[in-house]
Protein backbone atom coordinates (compact mmCIF):
# COMPACT_ATOMS: atom_id res chain seq x y z
CA UNK A 1 0.00 0.00 0.00
CA UNK A 2 1.15 3.51 -1.02
CA UNK A 3 1.85 6.42 0.87
CA UNK A 4 0.43 9.93 -0.02
CA UNK A 5 3.53 12.44 0.34
CA UNK A 6 2.30 16.09 0.83
CA UNK A 7 5.44 17.93 0.59
CA UNK A 8 9.02 18.17 -0.30
CA UNK A 9 12.05 16.29 1.61
CA UNK A 10 14.84 18.11 3.18
CA UNK A 11 17.15 17.24 0.18
CA UNK A 12 14.41 18.26 -2.40
CA UNK A 13 13.70 21.69 -0.17
CA UNK A 14 17.47 22.34 0.42
CA UNK A 15 17.69 21.86 -4.17
CA UNK A 16 15.44 24.41 -4.88
CA UNK A 17 17.12 26.71 -1.92
CA UNK A 18 20.33 26.41 -3.96
CA UNK A 19 18.62 26.58 -7.24
CA UNK A 20 17.26 30.22 -6.22
CA UNK A 21 20.22 31.23 -4.37
CA UNK A 22 22.42 30.27 -7.49
CA UNK A 23 19.63 32.21 -10.01
CA UNK A 24 19.31 35.37 -7.31
CA UNK A 25 23.56 35.73 -7.50
CA UNK A 26 23.05 35.60 -11.35
CA UNK A 27 20.04 38.03 -11.81
CA UNK A 28 21.45 40.60 -8.83
CA UNK A 29 24.33 41.84 -11.18
CA UNK A 30 22.49 42.44 -13.68
CA UNK A 31 19.52 43.56 -12.51
CA UNK A 32 22.04 46.22 -10.47
CA UNK A 33 23.32 47.33 -13.69
CA UNK A 34 19.98 47.43 -15.28
CA UNK A 35 19.37 49.86 -12.57
CA UNK A 36 22.32 51.90 -13.13
CA UNK A 37 21.69 52.60 -16.74
CA UNK A 38 18.50 53.78 -16.16
CA UNK A 39 19.52 56.39 -13.65
CA UNK A 40 22.38 57.02 -16.33
CA UNK A 41 19.75 57.66 -18.70
CA UNK A 42 17.53 59.67 -16.50
CA UNK A 43 20.31 62.20 -15.30
CA UNK A 44 20.94 62.74 -18.72
CA UNK A 45 17.84 63.78 -19.52
CA UNK A 46 17.87 65.95 -17.05
CA UNK A 47 20.49 67.75 -17.95
CA UNK A 48 19.35 68.08 -21.75
CA UNK A 49 16.51 69.75 -20.14
CA UNK A 50 18.45 72.07 -17.95
CA UNK A 51 20.33 72.78 -21.58
CA UNK A 52 17.43 73.82 -23.09
CA UNK A 53 16.70 75.81 -20.11
CA UNK A 54 19.77 77.70 -20.01
CA UNK A 55 19.45 78.80 -23.86
CA UNK A 56 15.52 79.72 -23.36
CA UNK A 57 16.98 81.64 -20.85
CA UNK A 58 19.62 83.40 -23.21
CA UNK A 59 17.24 83.78 -25.68
CA UNK A 60 14.94 86.15 -22.81
CA UNK A 61 17.86 87.63 -22.10
CA UNK A 62 20.35 89.58 -25.04
CA UNK A 63 21.34 85.58 -26.25
CA UNK A 64 23.39 85.33 -22.57
CA UNK A 65 23.98 82.88 -20.61
CA UNK A 66 23.14 82.85 -16.75
CA UNK A 67 25.56 84.00 -14.43
CA UNK A 68 27.24 81.32 -12.18
CA UNK A 69 29.14 83.74 -9.94
CA UNK A 70 27.60 85.93 -7.84
CA UNK A 71 27.43 89.72 -7.76
CA UNK A 72 29.04 90.68 -4.32
CA UNK A 73 28.39 94.40 -4.85
CA UNK A 74 24.80 93.57 -6.03
CA UNK A 75 22.45 91.89 -3.47
CA UNK A 76 19.84 91.05 -5.85
CA UNK A 77 21.84 89.79 -9.03
CA UNK A 78 21.14 86.36 -9.11
CA UNK A 79 23.01 83.22 -10.38
CA UNK A 80 21.45 80.09 -12.12
CA UNK A 81 21.24 78.84 -8.58
CA UNK A 82 20.69 81.77 -5.77
CA UNK A 83 20.04 85.46 -5.90
CA UNK A 84 22.80 87.50 -4.63
CA UNK A 85 25.24 86.71 -2.11
CA UNK A 86 23.25 85.37 0.77
CA UNK A 87 24.34 84.04 4.10
CA UNK A 88 25.01 80.15 4.06
CA UNK A 89 21.84 79.86 6.30
CA UNK A 90 19.59 81.64 3.42
CA UNK A 91 21.33 79.90 0.53
CA UNK A 92 20.65 76.17 2.38
CA UNK A 93 16.76 77.46 2.13
CA UNK A 94 16.52 79.44 -0.57
CA UNK A 95 18.47 77.52 -3.57
CA UNK A 96 17.40 76.49 -6.20
CA UNK A 97 14.05 78.00 -5.73
CA UNK A 98 15.73 81.64 -6.53
CA UNK A 99 17.93 80.90 -8.90
CA UNK A 100 17.43 82.49 -12.67
CA UNK A 101 16.57 79.76 -14.38
CA UNK A 102 14.09 78.05 -11.60
CA UNK A 103 10.83 78.65 -13.84
CA UNK A 104 12.48 77.49 -16.76
CA UNK A 105 13.09 73.89 -15.57
CA UNK A 106 9.46 73.90 -14.25
CA UNK A 107 10.22 74.70 -10.94
CA UNK A 108 11.36 71.50 -10.56
CA UNK A 109 13.83 70.86 -7.42
CA UNK A 110 14.29 67.21 -8.82
CA UNK A 111 16.32 68.02 -11.90
CA UNK A 112 18.70 69.42 -9.68
CA UNK A 113 19.31 66.32 -8.09
CA UNK A 114 21.35 63.92 -10.02
CA UNK A 115 19.08 60.32 -9.51
CA UNK A 116 22.59 58.29 -8.84
CA UNK A 117 23.92 59.72 -6.32
CA UNK A 118 22.03 59.57 -2.63
CA UNK A 119 22.09 62.89 -0.47
CA UNK A 120 25.31 62.71 1.73
CA UNK A 121 26.89 60.39 -0.40
CA UNK A 122 30.29 61.21 -2.07
CA UNK A 123 30.96 60.24 -5.82
CA UNK A 124 32.84 56.89 -4.80
CA UNK A 125 30.18 54.11 -5.05
CA UNK A 126 28.18 56.10 -3.14
CA UNK A 127 30.19 55.70 0.07
CA UNK A 128 28.61 57.77 3.02
CA UNK A 129 30.61 60.53 4.12
CA UNK A 130 31.01 61.65 7.84
CA UNK A 131 32.66 65.22 7.52
CA UNK A 132 30.09 67.16 5.38
CA UNK A 133 31.40 66.59 1.89
CA UNK A 134 28.61 64.44 0.20
CA UNK A 135 25.94 65.61 -1.82
CA UNK A 136 24.20 68.59 -0.11
CA UNK A 137 20.62 67.05 -1.25
CA UNK A 138 20.08 70.39 -3.17
CA UNK A 139 21.86 70.12 -6.25
CA UNK A 140 24.57 67.69 -7.73
CA UNK A 141 25.40 69.86 -11.05
CA UNK A 142 27.36 73.11 -12.06
CA UNK A 143 28.35 75.38 -14.18
CA UNK A 144 32.01 76.38 -14.99
CA UNK A 145 33.16 79.75 -13.66
CA UNK A 146 33.95 81.40 -17.65
CA UNK A 147 30.08 80.89 -18.71
CA UNK A 148 29.46 83.31 -16.22
CA UNK A 149 27.05 85.36 -18.38
CA UNK A 150 29.02 84.48 -21.48
CA UNK A 151 27.03 85.29 -25.07
CA UNK A 152 25.70 82.17 -26.32
CA UNK A 153 28.14 82.89 -29.91
CA UNK A 154 31.07 83.08 -28.31
CA UNK A 155 30.73 79.56 -26.75
CA UNK A 156 33.43 77.24 -28.87
CA UNK A 157 32.53 73.73 -30.15
CA UNK A 158 35.65 71.82 -28.39
CA UNK A 159 37.56 71.96 -25.42
CA UNK A 160 40.60 70.22 -23.71
CA UNK A 161 41.37 68.54 -20.61
CA UNK A 162 44.57 68.30 -19.25
CA UNK A 163 44.68 64.50 -17.87
CA UNK A 164 47.68 65.24 -15.84
CA UNK A 165 48.00 68.78 -14.31
CA UNK A 166 51.77 68.99 -13.16
CA UNK A 167 52.14 68.15 -17.37
CA UNK A 168 49.37 70.40 -19.12
CA UNK A 169 50.59 68.64 -22.98
CA UNK A 170 48.41 65.39 -21.96
CA UNK A 171 45.40 66.65 -23.07
CA UNK A 172 42.64 65.11 -25.26
CA UNK A 173 39.73 66.74 -26.82
CA UNK A 174 36.40 66.83 -25.40
CA UNK A 175 32.75 68.50 -26.58
CA UNK A 176 32.75 71.77 -24.64
CA UNK A 177 30.59 71.33 -21.38
CA UNK A 178 28.57 73.95 -19.86
CA UNK A 179 26.72 72.24 -16.80
CA UNK A 180 28.12 69.54 -15.82
CA UNK A 181 28.11 66.77 -12.57
CA UNK A 182 29.96 67.62 -9.61
CA UNK A 183 32.01 65.61 -7.10
CA UNK A 184 30.61 66.90 -3.63
CA UNK A 185 33.73 65.37 -2.22
CA UNK A 186 36.54 67.95 -3.67
CA UNK A 187 34.20 71.02 -3.99
CA UNK A 188 32.28 73.02 -1.99
CA UNK A 189 29.20 71.55 -3.35
CA UNK A 190 28.29 69.95 -0.38
CA UNK A 191 26.90 69.55 3.09
CA UNK A 192 29.45 72.06 3.94
CA UNK A 193 28.84 75.09 1.67
CA UNK A 194 27.70 75.65 -1.17
CA UNK A 195 28.78 77.09 -4.48
CA UNK A 196 26.85 77.72 -7.97
CA UNK A 197 30.05 77.47 -10.41
CA UNK A 198 32.68 74.56 -11.45
CA UNK A 199 35.97 76.50 -10.67
CA UNK A 200 39.64 76.08 -9.36
CA UNK A 201 39.66 72.50 -7.78
CA UNK A 202 36.48 71.23 -8.54
CA UNK A 203 36.07 67.89 -9.90
CA UNK A 204 33.40 66.17 -11.99
CA UNK A 205 31.66 62.76 -10.24
CA UNK A 206 32.37 59.87 -11.74
CA UNK A 207 29.07 57.62 -10.24
CA UNK A 208 28.24 56.57 -13.55
CA UNK A 209 28.71 53.00 -15.19
CA UNK A 210 32.52 52.84 -16.14
CA UNK A 211 33.36 55.68 -14.31
CA UNK A 212 31.86 58.40 -15.99
CA UNK A 213 30.27 61.84 -15.43
CA UNK A 214 27.06 63.47 -17.64
CA UNK A 215 27.21 66.83 -18.71
CA UNK A 216 25.55 68.91 -20.81
CA UNK A 217 27.33 70.42 -24.11
CA UNK A 218 27.33 73.83 -25.29
CA UNK A 219 24.97 72.83 -28.17
CA UNK A 220 22.29 71.44 -25.75
CA UNK A 221 23.56 67.98 -26.15
CA UNK A 222 24.38 65.44 -23.31
CA UNK A 223 28.12 63.48 -23.15
CA UNK A 224 30.13 62.01 -20.59
CA UNK A 225 32.90 62.01 -19.11
CA UNK A 226 35.32 59.13 -19.12
CA UNK A 227 37.23 58.90 -15.70
CA UNK A 228 39.90 56.13 -14.64
CA UNK A 229 38.25 55.06 -11.34
CA UNK A 230 40.93 57.80 -9.68
CA UNK A 231 40.11 60.62 -7.02
CA UNK A 232 42.90 62.76 -8.71
CA UNK A 233 40.85 63.48 -12.05
CA UNK A 234 41.45 66.41 -13.27
CA UNK A 235 40.32 69.69 -11.57
CA UNK A 236 38.30 72.22 -13.17
CA UNK A 237 40.93 74.21 -14.18
CA UNK A 238 42.53 72.27 -16.33
CA UNK A 239 39.97 72.15 -18.83
CA UNK A 240 40.41 75.10 -21.65
CA UNK A 241 38.76 76.07 -24.86
CA UNK A 242 39.62 78.99 -27.17
CA UNK A 243 38.13 81.90 -25.72
CA UNK A 244 37.06 85.10 -28.37
CA UNK A 245 40.37 86.45 -28.59
CA UNK A 246 41.56 82.77 -29.76
CA UNK A 247 43.76 81.86 -26.76
CA UNK A 248 43.18 78.88 -25.02
CA UNK A 249 41.52 79.68 -21.42
CA UNK A 250 41.18 77.24 -18.38
CA UNK A 251 37.33 77.12 -18.14
CA UNK A 252 37.70 77.52 -14.35
CA UNK A 253 40.61 79.81 -13.55
CA UNK A 254 41.21 83.04 -15.31
CA UNK A 255 44.71 82.73 -14.27
CA UNK A 256 45.50 79.86 -16.49
CA UNK A 257 45.51 78.93 -20.41
CA UNK A 258 47.89 76.99 -23.10
CA UNK A 259 50.37 78.28 -25.24
CA UNK A 260 50.86 77.11 -28.83
CA UNK A 261 52.37 74.08 -28.06
CA UNK A 262 49.96 73.03 -25.37
CA UNK A 263 51.78 74.22 -22.06
CA UNK A 264 50.46 75.39 -19.26
CA UNK A 265 50.88 79.33 -19.09
CA UNK A 266 49.66 82.23 -16.53
CA UNK A 267 47.73 84.86 -17.78
CA UNK A 268 48.72 88.19 -17.14
CA UNK A 269 46.72 89.95 -15.05
CA UNK A 270 44.58 87.09 -14.59
CA UNK A 271 42.06 86.37 -11.64
CA UNK A 272 40.38 83.09 -10.36
CA UNK A 273 37.15 84.41 -11.74
CA UNK A 274 36.23 85.81 -14.94
CA UNK A 275 34.18 88.70 -13.63
CA UNK A 276 31.05 88.27 -15.33
CA UNK A 277 31.30 86.74 -18.82
CA UNK A 278 35.46 86.90 -20.43
CA UNK A 279 33.11 84.93 -22.98
CA UNK A 280 31.77 88.14 -24.78
CA UNK A 281 29.21 89.19 -22.07
CA UNK A 282 27.56 92.88 -22.02
CA UNK A 283 26.39 92.11 -18.67
CA UNK A 284 28.33 94.04 -15.93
Amino acid sequence: MSTKRNGFTLIELLVVISIIALLVGILLPALGAARRSALDIKCKNQLRQFGIAFMAYATDNRDTLPASLDDRNNEYYKTWLMAGSPPFQRFMRYCPDDGSIFSYVGDSRELYRCPALEEGATQSNGRPSNDGKGSNGKFDYSVFTSWNNAKVDQLPAQAVIARNGADASTYVDIITPLLIEEDPEFSSNNNSNYDSQHAWDDRVGQWHNGDRGNFTAYDGSTASFEGDGEQDNPEAQEWYAAAPNGLRRSLGNGKFGLNSNGSKVSIPGGTIEYDFGAWGSTKK
